[in-house]
C-alpha cells in the first residue's frame, strides 16, 4: 500500500500566463510485505516515509 499527501499552491504572473507551483509531499508506505529476501535486506532500517519538496513552473497558452 502506498499513500501520498501533497500540499500545493499556485502563484500566477503576467495575467495568468506564467505560473510557479511550490509543493510539499509526504509519501508513506504503511504496509510493505512479501519482499524477496534480497530486497528485504536493502529495505531494512529505512524509514517508511519520505518528505519531498517540489517546484513546478510553466506557461499557459
Amino acid at each position: 500500500m502506498y499513500l501520498q499527501f501533497v500540499a500545493v499552491y499556485r502563484f500566477n504572473f503576467f495575467k495568468e500566463l506564467f505560473y510557479i507551483e511550490p509543493a510539499y509531499a509526504l509519501k508513506y508506505w504503511p504496509i510493505d510485505t512479501n519482499y524477496p529476501p534480497d530486497f528485504a535486506k536493502i529495505e531494512e532500517g529505512k524509514p517508511k516515509h519520505i518528505f519531498e519538496p517540489t517546484l513546478n513552473f510553466g506557461f499557459k497558452f
